[in-house]
Parts: structure tokens; sequence; C-alpha cells
């Protein structure tokens, strides 16, 4: 697994509006899942793989959530003993949050 994983952001956020990439230290992550709501269906979540926080993911519409979803975890399992990947995400993530257990 690689020491840290980068996703980008397809729209910049935060104050200025300048933050395009999230970067993650990838040991302390456990895999990402889609999590349909029913309404939009666009949400993934990060999970740590100490189960004290997750991150949601929100992918740019509910058709590329499976795609973000499965570019995240080929990330995590990408280049063993490596330092940095990126998520081959595109320009299909909108945000990050993060959720405390």
């Amino acid at each position: 697994m690689s020491q840290r994983l980068i996703i980008p952001l397809g729209q910049a956020t935060g104050m200025t509006g300048g933050i395009t990439t999230k970067v993650f230290n990838a040991d302390l992550l456990s895999h990402a899942a889609t999590v349909p709501d029913g309404l939009t269906d666009d949400k993934i979540h990060l999970y740590m793989s100490t189960a004290e926080k997750y991150f949601v993911v929100t992918a740019a519409s509910s058709a590329v959530a499976d795609s973000v979803c499965n570019a995240i975890n080929a990330a995590l399992i990408a280049n063993p003993g490596g330092r940095v990947v990126t998520a081959q995400v595109g320009a299909n993530v909108s945000s990050i949050t993060d959720i405390p257990s």
C-alpha cells in the first residue's frame, strides 16, 4: 500500500477556492464503499482502518459514484511499498468531508 493517497477535487474548494486535492495517510485507510441514500446516490464513504471516523466523498453525480469508488479502492491497493499514489477520479469529486464515528 502507498503511504499517501491523493484525491483530486473537480472544483477548487476552501476559503479562497484554491484547494484542488485532498491528501490522506493511506496506511490509515481501509476501503471506499458507495452508500446509496435513495435520493442522489452520489456519496462514497472512505473508511479508516481504526474505525474512529470516516470521510464522505461526494461524486459529481450518481452516474460516476461507482467509478470514483473503484478508482479510490484501486489506488489504495496500488503501488505497494510506494510513497504517493493519485486516485484516477478525473473531475468527478466535488467535495470530501470528514465525519467522526
